[in-house]
């Protein structure tokens, strides 16, 4: 399932999976046009509606913080990873290459999985990436080497903890600079944040997320 959820609300929904006994493994806070992709596995349809479905669609009525879920139901699952992806490529095609390009994507060293799915996309493309750069170089390969895709959307893997605590050991602001790059300011100063040094999620400030979507928009465009 895809989820959209209200700007802000991204640690409270988080929260919220946990207590459904979702697995960390399987709950991805992502950077882009989707903000949570969740993976569940279930033996029928009744289960999943019971067991996954109908409880996160109606979290928290009181103050709804999801705006949006998409179904995306498995057709062939691709290969099993135990590296954690980087992003995710949402890719369309005609119904008819699907076996071809599942098998075109699983062929380049940087995509960790592909799944062919029911829904609003045709294939899910886990992948890895050193930095952007990486990330820009594996769509470019992608889109030269697998034939058939109508549209590809991409989403960037977030961190979720962040606690950044800087030169006099206060937590720090946070900020997405004009590079792309996520860092934390203190004062004049600024350091890049690591994949292990993250404040509260980044994805909480508004003014930020808008600032890495148009930053993600300009990347893509430029390949």
């Amino acid at each position: 399932m895809t989820l959209a959820s209200k700007t802000g609300a991204f640690n409270a929904v988080l929260d919220e999976l946990r207590k459904i006994n979702l697995a960390k493994k399987d709950v991805f806070l992502l950077f882009g046009s989707i903000d949570i992709l969740v993976q569940v596995h279930f033996r029928s349809l009744d289960e999943f509606i019971d067991k996954w479905f109908d409880p996160i669609r109606v979290m928290t009525p009181q103050d709804p913080m999801i705006e949006k879920t998409q179904t995306l139901i498995v057709i062939s699952e691709g290969r099993l990873f135990t590296e954690e992806p980087d992003a995710f490529l949402f890719l369309n095609t005609q119904p008819r290459h699907l076996e071809q390009v599942q098998k075109e994507l699983q062929n380049i060293p940087n995509v960790l999985s592909a799944d062919t799915v029911f829904g609003p996309y045709d294939v899910i493309c886990a992948v890895k990436a050193n930095d952007k750069k990486d990330l820009k170089q594996v769509i470019s390969q992608i889109q030269e080497e697998v034939s058939h895709i109508q549209g590809t959307v991409t989403a960037i893997v977030a961190y979720e903890e962040v606690k950044c605590l800087c030169l006099d050991q206060k937590t720090c602001d946070i900020h997405i600079d004009d590079g792309g790059n996520m860092v934390c300011r203190q004062g004049n100063n600024e350091v890049v944040v690591g994949k292990e040094a993250t404040i509260s999620c980044p994805l909480e400030i508004a003014s930020e997320r808008k600032k890495w979507v148009k930053f993600l928009k300009q990347e893509m465009n430029a390949t």
